[in-house]
């Protein structure tokens, strides 16, 4: 799976369930191991991965400060940090085997074409960006001091 779906969920699930960030961050990483076992179409160069991380963490950024949520910003933070190790490799940055579960192999890794790879995830980032925008008006959404609104604490 690409990496903004990667973070959309990641984010959507600290947004809509978790009050501590380390739980947030443990369902992003949860998350990815979830994504990767579902058949998915992967970038096919290092360019492409780049452009797809770099928009993903921008809509990550954008979401935390615009809610002022630091649960989204953790979760989708765990979900995209297993995907380091993948980068690193791609850049020729790091020589040692991939851990991850599903990078490594311990867990299936189903690719499939970009035919039907690519809507699949689309259709999910844009449905966790419509939970994101929605999540005040679903009932959702915790009351918050402004201690608690600290994406960094």
């Amino acid at each position: 799976m690409t990496i903004i779906p990667h973070a959309m969920v990641g984010a959507a699930l600290g947004r809509l369930f978790f009050r501590k960030r380390y739980l947030a961050f443990l369902a992003g990483i949860t998350s990815h191991i979830l994504l990767d076992a579902v058949p998915h179409w992967d970038y096919l160069t290092v360019k492409a991965g780049t452009i797809n991380t770099a928009l993903a963490v921008t809509g990550i950024a954008f979401f935390a400060l615009r809610f002022k949520d630091p649960y989204l910003f953790w979760g989708g933070a765990g979900a995209m940090i297993p995907d380091i190790e993948v980068a690193a490799k791609a850049l020729g940055l790091s020589n040692y085997p991939l851990y991850f579960p599903t990078h490594s192999g311990a867990i299936p890794h189903v690719q499939v074409s970009p035919w039907w790879g690519i809507p699949v995830q689309v259709l999910l980032s844009l449905a966790c960006i419509l939970l994101i925008f929605k999540n005040e008006k679903l009932g959702l959404a915790r009351k918050r001091t402004k201690s608690q609104s600290a994406l960094l604490r």
